[in-house]
């Protein structure tokens, strides 16, 4: 067989969607899960039962009760959520705050303030209809022991979908426990990474073959573990939205935290390796790599978190780096310049938005197409004049993906355009 016939290339949109497809910002505080060494924190989440949706008309909240899966700031309608930190965090190393933001415009409009503090912070990251995270550390100061306030408002009406904050410690800035609380963290340790040729040492470093499009990966856990989760550093998607291709591929689950709409019993988090629940303290996933690029570098972590939200991101440091490759050519294009679209979010969106590109020449030595990109409330699409199709089947939150081998006679060098409708 020819090398023509064994390769693949991955047309990747330059950002995630919501509404349909988003755009890469203009700014990135910080990816969602981005440590390379070891960092124990505790998260904090405000519940969904404060979240109360929208404005009426009236400047009164859509859901007066809260339980909504979003709140809708704006400059006619502040919304004010509470939350709770029973622990004494005077002597923590830091504090962070994690924001899921959605529509926070190309002029960035989100604002809030804590606890009535004259800080007022100003978001700088998403663009007009992107999803996009924002991570930020913020003075201890700020915040107290017991019940807290944030309050939001902009010049625009924009959302957020979860809130956290993240207050980190180790044993020489310890986070002491309130009444009834833990600050335990759980402990592990990536143990072995095996590839088409058996099992590896995670800090050996060296090559590994790729050629099923599958990797195996086993964790040892100890610890009040409610799971496990698999990272990978390598060149992707930028599905977290920073502006970042070779990263820690992640993203959060939308409204999922406490009281949200998405429950999953295996956490928030989407678009990485894998989530496990460990089994007599071992947890192994199986990596598909079967829309990944082949990798001149790449890293593994794990993130162990237990029941009261104490967590270990990189457990037991990050593995060495090793190399990914196959005896056939997996390669990535990129759309340049790729902007978000919100089909049919409101009355006055579009039911359809397409995009002008142009493939390289090299196009005619592959003969399958992936098509990758991360969609909202799956859009169909078509390629050129292929069939209209689903972008994706499943959860309207993960990365979406649609494999159009049979389609690739559609696809040719220059002048192609891609359509999202509803």
């Amino acid at each position: 067989m020819s090398n023509k016939l064994r390769n693949t290339l991955i047309i990747a949109l330059t950002a995630m969607t919501l509404g349909i497809v988003l755009a890469l910002p203009n700014f990135a505080a910080a990816g969602i899960y981005n440590s390379d060494d070891e960092v124990t924190y505790k998260e904090y989440w405000i519940d969904h039962s404060e979240y109360t949706g929208s404005c009426l008309p009236d400047g009164t909240p859509e859901k007066p009760y809260g339980n909504s899966f979003y709140i809708e700031p704006s400059n006619k309608c502040e919304k004010t959520l509470a939350f709770d930190i029973p622990d004494d965090f005077s002597n923590a190393i830091k504090v962070e705050i994690y924001l899921d933001l959605w529509r926070n415009y190309d002029i960035q409009s989100a604002r809030f303030k804590l606890n009535d503090h004259a800080t007022v912070y100003a978001p700088n990251v998403g663009s007009d209809w992107s999803r996009t995270p924002y991570v930020a550390e913020i003075p201890k100061s700020e915040l107290e022991v017991g019940t807290n306030t944030i309050t939001f408002w902009g010049e625009r009406p924009f959302h957020v979908h979860d809130a956290a904050f993240r207050i980190y410690y180790d044993d020489q800035n310890p986070l002491v426990p309130g009444d009834g609380s833990d600050v335990t963290p759980p402990d592990g340790k990536l143990e072995s990474i095996e590839d088409d040729n058996g099992v590896k040492d995670p800090m050996s470093g060296g090559s590994l073959a790729i050629n099923g499009d599958s990797l195996t990966l086993t964790a040892s856990v100890t610890g009040d573990v409610e799971f496990v989760e698999f990272h990978a550093w390598y060149e992707g998607y930028d599905e977290d939205n920073d502006g970042e291709f070779r990263d820690w591929h992640n993203l959060g689950r939308n409204n999922w935290f406490p009281g949200g709409t998405d429950e999953n019993p295996l956490g928030g988090v989407i678009n990485h390796i894998g989530t496990v629940v460990p089994q007599g303290g071992t947890a192994s996933v199986v990596w598909d790599l079967e829309n990944v690029t082949n990798q001149a570098a790449v890293k593994f972590k794990i993130r162990v978190v237990d029941s009261n939200g104490n967590v270990r991101d990189a457990a037991g440091g990050e593995s060495a780096e090793f190399k990914m490759v196959r005896n056939k050519a997996v390669l990535a294009f990129i759309i340049p310049g790729f902007k978000d679209a919100g089909i049919h979010m409101d009355g006055s969106r579009p039911d359809t938005a397409q995009y002008d590109f142009s493939l390289p020449s090299t196009i005619t030595d592959f003969n399958s197409v992936v098509l990758v990109g991360a969609y909202w409330r799956n859009p169909k699409f078509s390629v050129n004049d292929s069939n209209t199709q689903l972008a994706n089947s499943g959860d309207t939150w993960i990365l979406g993906e649609e494999i159009i081998q049979y389609e690739f006679a559609q696809v040719r060098p220059q002048s192609d355009y891609l359509q999202l409708r509803r």
